[in-house]
Order: structure tokens, then C-alpha cells, then sequence
């Protein structure tokens, strides 16, 4: 008997309710949902109202607009992200900024070089140098230009929370019997 009403409480306790603990009202979460009458898979952010046996969040829409209020079934939730704060982009634009500029410089190197056999140069740089100077030169502006754009924005840092899965199961047992499985695993 008393492992039927633990069973019976098992079942009632929402099992979204359970990953709700590591997310607070007022942080910033990301939701990957499936919509209820549609079964397409959605995805929002915003920030964190409540969450029961329903998630209600606010929509950030622009600087100065009203907010939209969302509501989302908590069992239709299959991901959940939290921000852990916004960060600059400045550092992975300069990365990216310096290999563009630098490939390019290479390139611009290994075409503007003169082969000087025949005579009439002043200078005579192998190719592998001028490459190397296109390089280091365009790279550096490269990653000027990308440090200074990957500054102008933030973007948010996420973490993934993990939910629940839950398992019911209603199938045949040894004795020629029917049988209720439920399993629980976070």
C-alpha cells in the first residue's frame, strides 16, 4: 500500500517541475518547445516569470516596445538554457578578423611576387616571404577590424539545464500479468 501511494505521488509531482528548481524567476532562459496543437518545434527566449505546470516568460522585443507575455506547457519543453550573463565578441572577432586578413595577405603575397631571374630588381624576396608579409601585414589590420566590429555587440553566454526524462511504461509481466513502470532519471 505504501508503494502504491508513493507511485501515485511520483506521478502527480510534475516532472518539469523538477528541473525548475536550478532556474529562478528573473533570469534569462531559452526554450525549445513543441507547440501543443500545431507539433512544430519553437524556439524563445526572454525572461523568467513563473514556472509550474505552465513556463511564463516575458518576450524581449525591441529596446522601448511593450513586452509579449509567452506561455509554453511545461511537459512540451524538451530544452532549457539559461544565460549566464552577455559577454563581448571582441576577442572571436579579432580571431576571425586576423585568419581572414591573414589568408588573404598570403594570397596577395604569392601573386604580387616578380620572379627576378632575369635581372632589373633592386630587392629579390623569395615567395615564402612575401607571402609571410602579406600575412602578418593584413592579418593585423584584419584583426583590428574584426576586434573593433565584434566590439560594437554582446551576446549572451548559455547553460544548458538539464530536465528530467520520465519514462511510463505499461506492458507484460513474467506472471502473465499487466504491469505500470515508471522511471525517473535526471
Amino acid at each position: 500500500m505504501r508503494a502504491l501511494a508513493a507511485l501515485l505521488i511520483l506521478l502527480a509531482t510534475p516532472v518539469a517541475w523538477i528541473a525548475a528548481q536550478s532556474v529562478a524567476p528573473g533570469q534569462r532562459v531559452r526554450l525549445i518547445y513543441t507547440h501543443p496543437t500545431k507539433a512544430d518545434t519553437l524556439r524563445t527566449s526572454g525572461t523568467l516569470i513563473s514556472w509550474d505546470t505552465t513556463v511564463v516568460l516575458t518576450r524581449d522585443i525591441k529596446p522601448g516596445a511593450a513586452a509579449d507575455t509567452v506561455r509554453v506547457p511545461a511537459a512540451a519543453i524538451a530544452l532549457v538554457d539559461v544565460s549566464m550573463g552577455r559577454k563581448s565578441r571582441a576577442g572571436r572577432g579579432a580571431l576571425y578578423g586576423a585568419l581572414a586578413g591573414g589568408a588573404a595577405g598570403a594570397m596577395l603575397g604569392a601573386t604580387a611576387h616578380e620572379d627576378c631571374a632575369a635581372g632589373g630588381c633592386y630587392y629579390t624576396m623569395p615567395v615564402g616571404q612575401a607571402m609571410a608579409g602579406g600575412a602578418l601585414v593584413l592579418g593585423a589590420v584584419g584583426a583590428l577590424v574584426g576586434l573593433i566590429i565584434g566590439s560594437l555587440g554582446e551576446g549572451d553566454q548559455w547553460a544548458i539545464v538539464p530536465l528530467p526524462e520520465s519514462t511510463f511504461r505499461v506492458g507484460p509481466t513474467p506472471q502473465s500479468s499487466v504491469g505500470l513502470t515508471f522511471a525517473l532519471r535526471w
